[in-house]
């Protein structure tokens, strides 16, 4: 029976909510998932992360296009030459995070909306995690059910990694943290940003989470040197 406004009374003409084949209400139905489990489940710096697209992406100069080149490259490499580990490091403001965002998801869309992906902020997360024992137990179950998903995804975007190293060091609490989630994802798709150089993590968090981090980065690295500061001129 055709759907009906209660407010103006408009019918939709028959045959008309029938038009769509088995296919797209597949599709559509995937897509709900997909975006329901991104959504319901990530761990955000904002309500606005997820407009980081490729297409609100400004590439003005050289070296941002080819950061952006780079980036659709890398969809194809974790779309088709699992696993890859991504690794953006650069200063902060130089689109590493619009760009690893971009690429989580537009890998959900070029996986037919059947992958599971995740996006973190490393920040939130480490603190959350070092204080866990102390969690409202609502916010404990969250917890449980985030680092089972890091560790299970088909694709964990981690954020800003390192965001609570000060003077060259952290605490025991990011380091086991660090350790549990590297060693889940040796074999699995992981995208990574950070403001750390490799000896700056290695410092930090031991040459042991470095080794897991650099699995499957070979020629998935790329260092955002001369790229003007996204943040100052949004």
């Amino acid at each position: 029976m055709p759907g009906a406004c209660p407010a103006c009374g408009y019918k939709t003409p028959t045959g008309v909510e029938n038009k769509r084949n088995p296919k797209e209400w597949q599709l559509s139905a995937q897509k709900k998932a997909a975006n329901a489990y991104l959504v319901g489940n990530s761990l955000t710096p904002s309500g606005r992360a997820f407009s980081n697209t490729f297409e609100t992406y400004v590439a003005k100069t050289p070296e941002e296009k080819k950061a952006l080149a780079f980036a659709h490259e890398k969809v194809d490499t974790l779309v088709d030459q699992p696993p890859a580990h991504v690794y953006f490091t650069g200063p902060a403001g130089s689109g590493k995070t619009h760009l690893a965002t971009a690429i989580l998801l537009d890998y959900i869309v070029r996986r037919n909306y059947l992958a599971k992906a995740l996006y973190v902020d490393w920040g939130k997360l480490s603190t959350m995690y070092s204080g866990r024992f102390n969690l409202q137990p609502d916010v404990q179950t969250y917890l449980t059910r985030l680092m089972d998903g890091m560790q299970t995804c088909d694709l964990l975007l981690l954020d800003d990694f390192g965001a609570e190293v000060y003077n060259g060091t952290t605490t025991k609490a990011p380091v086991d943290l660090a350790n549990t989630i590297f060693n889940s994802r040796v074999d699995k798709n992981l995208i990574i940003t950070t403001n750390l150089t490799g000896e700056m993590i290695k410092e930090a968090y031991t040459q042991r989470i470095v080794s897991r981090m650099n699995a499957h980065v070979s020629g998935n690295a790329m260092l955002f040197a001369g790229i003007r500061d996204h943040r100052a001129t949004a």
